[in-house]
């Protein structure tokens, strides 16, 4: 009779251990089931997410295109206009040369290079300065031997004066209505970081551009 009832229990055992087994068998599927549906969903949203980025780099592609363009038709025009400021820059010139010479001076280039041009595509802007214009004359400078405090001859409607403290001698400047300059003169009115005064030879040229606020563009040099 114990025999019987200890066999019965072995078998009761048995399967609840067999039950349990298969439980978590059962349960382990779920588990790799929900883990794997999960993984999937995942991978689609990214699938998703790597499709939209295409998409996006194809649009970015092609606005880089049609700025592409935008900025070689801007280009052409900069350089008409650069033509065209160079023809202006040099009959500036021309009226700056006319007048009364001092012993020594330079005269300005009439014919401005391409390397100059593409300088104008490496400026800063620095503000609007006050101008005025000078003649290297015994009325205004105390002698008229046409040399600048940088040392070198004055080049009319080139040379500029401007405040030491501020600018050093040989740096250039686009100075908008005159074209490009070079300070290389430098005065006891000439004070402040924007002020300026141009070289002319002519004394009523010199009156006529009076005092005036002008755009100023710093050329910085490759």
């Amino acid at each position: 009779m114990s025999a019987m009832l200890l066999s019965k229990r072995e078998d009761r055992t048995a399967f609840i251990l067999k039950l349990t087994i298969v439980l978590l068998m059962i349960a382990l599927f779920f588990v790799a089931h929900n883990i794997f549906t999960d993984r999937m969903m995942e991978n689609a949203l990214y699938q998703s997410k790597i499709e939209n980025i295409n998409h996006e780099v194809e649009r970015l592609q092609g606005v880089i295109a049609a700025q592409k363009e935008h900025i070689k038709e801007y280009t052409e025009i900069i350089d008409l206009l650069n033509n065209e400021n160079i023809s202006l820059q040099n009959t500036i010139k021309m009226f700056a040369f006319e007048g009364k010479k001092p012993e020594n001076y330079v005269k300005p280039t009439m014919s401005i290079s391409r390397g100059a041009v593409s300088r104008f595509r490496n400026m800063r802007f620095v503000g609007e300065w006050v101008g005025t214009a000078y003649t290297p004359s015994v009325e205004e400078c105390g002698n008229d031997k046409g040399i600048t405090s940088s040392g070198k001859p004055i080049i009319p409607g080139y040379s500029v004066a401007v405040d030491t403290d501020f600018w050093d001698y040989g740096q250039k400047f686009y100075i908008e209505g005159v074209g490009m300059v070079e300070a290389m003169d430098t005065g006891s009115a000439i004070k402040g970081e924007q002020r300026f005064d141009l070289a002319l030879f002519d004394r009523q040229t010199a009156l006529q551009f009076g005092r005036k606020k002008l755009k100023v563009w710093l050329i910085e040099e490759k």
